[in-house]
């Protein structure tokens, strides 16, 4: 297989560029024909964040296709709820779900369950070829939970001055259903503990408690937004604010250790 998906197997006359791979993968696949063909049958959705569509995909049979999140909220989790969602609708009539992904999206997919069907090369105009991964995944007998954090470590990536966790602050989480729990320590905290429930699409609201160095005892609540990365790993986006001292807010990166 090449390193690269999608690669020149001809020069044009002119000595053009190549089609970018995007515009090619927009034509193709997020046309605005194509979608609004299939908003009447009721196989796309539209995600909408304070009157903004930011997102969309559709579901034909036990297909998901089409699935995207604009660019200034990718990495925020919203993808992970739209897939959560298609699965949930073809599980109420199929026993799988099928998928195309990219090379760039294939380990994140992976990594949520799906195995490789079959590997396709598909040649478009000018010689290009547009490469893509056919998935599957069972959903008849699919856990409840789409995201387990049970045995997962986590450091900071991010941190607000004020959430007193750093680079050197390693969590470890727990999962039994829905509750999940994490011990903490190092850096500027000598222990800390969160415990909390986690829905569905992987969104944990945290009770936290910490001592730190200087043995002050610090209390909070958290709402942690889970993403997986390409290479399988998860990245947590949060939200979190003191509930003892000024009840200051913050938000915090958290990225799964290797």
């Amino acid at each position: 297989m090449s390193a690269n998906p999608l690669r020149r197997t001809r020069e044009n006359n002119r000595g053009e560029s190549q089609l970018n791979f995007k515009i090619i993968v927009g034509l193709l696949h997020h046309s605005k024909e194509r979608m609004e063909a299939d908003i009447p049958k009721g196989t796309t959705l539209l995600m909408v964040k304070k009157g903004i569509v930011i997102g969309t995909g559709s579901i034909v049979g036990n297909e998901i296709k089409r699935m995207f999140v604009v660019r200034e909220e990718q990495g925020k989790g919203y993808g992970g709820m739209q897939l959560a969602e298609f699965e949930r609708r073809a599980s109420e009539a199929y026993s799988d779900v099928v998928l195309d992904a990219s090379l760039g999206s294939y380990e994140m997919y992976r990594h949520l369950g799906y195995s490789l069907l079959e590997y396709i090369p598909m040649q478009l105009p000018a010689g290009e070829y547009l490469c893509y991964f056919r998935m599957s995944k069972n959903i008849a007998s699919k856990a409840k939970y789409q995201i387990t954090y049970d045995n997962r470590s986590f450091h900071p990536l991010s941190s607000s001055v004020a959430g007193e966790i750093d680079a050197d602050t390693i969590f470890t989480y727990h999962q039994r259903d829905d509750i999940v729990w994490a011990e903490y320590c190092g850096g500027a905290i000598e222990r800390g503990f969160l415990v909390g429930t986690a829905d569905v699409n992987g969104v944990i609201n945290f009770t936290c408690v910490h001592i730190n160095r200087e043995r002050d005892t610090r209390t909070g609540i958290r709402t942690s937004r889970p993403e997986m990365l390409p290479d399988g790993r998860m990245q947590l986006h949060e939200e979190w604010q003191w509930s003892d001292g000024d009840r200051s807010r913050g938000e915090s990166i958290l990225i799964e250790r290797e």
